[in-house]
């Protein structure tokens, strides 16, 4: 007996969440599609999950972070480097961020240095600001690591400084960051 599903899908901190009834079809027997799948029996058979979730969602969906390419030296990164990317320091190098707005607010990037005789700097466009352990530096001032295992993720945000500076906001950021 085929059964219809009455109910929401939701995609919760990578965990897909489904809350509902399933109910006898008021009609000859028949599936319900969800995306290319169907639900029989109370059970999802001939699933493409990724179509079923590409219904409920207006954007891109992934699972993982991708990983940018290592930087071995002195780079910017723009606009489409700056969504969602892990990226690692083998040498000492300065990234200089594309202006927030550009990068579009929310845009976040992770960044780790991978031996110690390594220095990161990121540096920014013009007269923006990192907010750096809920602090605000002095405007167009970058911020630096040294050393094997430092990281931070930055996320371009509309106001960095509590006055509507743009910027960069500096979350999980360990101990050896600071102000250039």
């Amino acid at each position: 007996m085929k059964k219809l599903f009455i109910g929401t899908c939701s995609l919760i901190l990578g965990a897909l969440l489904v809350t509902g009834v399933f109910a006898h079809a008021p009609r000859a027997p028949q599936s319900t599609a969800v995306g290319s799948a169907e639900i029989v029996d109370g059970s999802i058979v001939n699933a493409d999950i990724n179509a079923a979730i590409n219904l409920a969602t207006t954007g891109t969906l992934q699972g993982r972070n991708p990983v940018g390419t290592d930087i071995t030296g002195n780079t910017a990164h723009d606009t489409t480097e700056l969504h969602g990317v892990i990226y690692k320091a083998t040498a000492a190098a300065t990234v200089t961020l594309d202006a927030a707005a550009d990068a579009g607010f929310g845009a976040c990037s992770s960044y780790r240095i991978r031996d110690a005789a390594e220095k990161l700097v990121l540096d920014l466009d013009n007269a923006e600001k990192f907010n750096l352990a809920g602090t605000a530096q002095a405007a167009g001032v970058a911020i630096e690591a040294t050393g094997a295992g430092e990281y931070c993720t930055v996320c371009a945000t509309t106001d960095s400084d509590g006055s509507g500076t743009d910027g960069y906001d500096v979350y999980g950021e360990t101990s050896g960051w600071a102000s250039e």
